[in-house]
């Protein structure tokens, strides 16, 4: 190690270091997740919410967080390889980067440029999720693992509400969990529809009518 940091300068190596350490801590946090529900793998965690054994929650929040996760590790891994040939004087070039447009972050942003207007305080990116207040005082929870899997809880006063992905026997693609706690057709989100769009639909309903009445 000391040997392959020889030319590199000290707060580069101090950045390199930190990078990895957020990359394993990840890897740690995405094992805890699933051995929380006594899987090996998210491909295990999904089937068995599909065939009953687990509750669809928070057996899908908990799928959807540990895909993130993962999402994210891989994401800071590619960077990270890119910045080490960078140092070891090798072509970048020659190792892909492929960008996450729905990681927390990046929805994070998106949210602030087009609804800064309408949201109260800071929207906070967290790990495997994003969370913000409306002014109407709608708190949201976003969790994107793709176009088709994905978790939009909200509370409104008392109101807990959802509009989800989780597979089951009775579950359309998406479906919304009411006020009420039944599950009804989806208002507003259609899976495999950009995840921004999904977003921004979902954001404008909520601020007409936090209920989806």
């Amino acid at each position: 190690m000391e040997d392959f940091f020889r030319n590199v300068p000290v707060d580069e190596v101090i950045d390199i270091e930190a990078a990895a350490r957020v990359i394993y801590d990840l890897r740690e946090n995405r094992a805890a997740i699933l051995n929380g529900h006594g899987v090996h793998d998210e491909t295990e965690l999904l089937e068995r919410i599909a065939d009953g054994s687990l509750p669809e929650h928070p057996a899908y929040d908990s799928y959807l967080s540990a895909g993130i996760v993962a999402e994210t590790r891989e994401f800071l891994r590619r960077q990270l390889e890119r910045h080490l040939a960078q140092v070891n004087g090798t072509r970048a070039q020659a190792i892909p980067m492929e960008e996450w447009d729905f990681s927390p972050l990046a929805i994070k942003r998106r949210l602030e440029e087009v609804f800064s207007d309408r949201i109260e305080g800071e929207v906070l990116a967290a790990r495997d999720a994003v969370l913000f207040k409306l002014d109407n005082g709608v708190i949201v929870e976003l969790k994107v693992l793709s176009p088709t899997e994905y978790a939009f809880g909200w509370l409104w006063g008392e109101a807990t509400l959802r509009i989800d992905t989780a597979p089951g026997a009775d579950r359309a693609a998406s479906h919304f969990h009411d006020l009420e706690g039944d599950v009804r057709p989806d208002p507003v989100t259609v899976p495999g529809r950009d995840p921004w769009e999904n977003i921004d639909r979902l954001v404008k309903a909520l601020l007409a009518d936090p209920l989806l009445a």
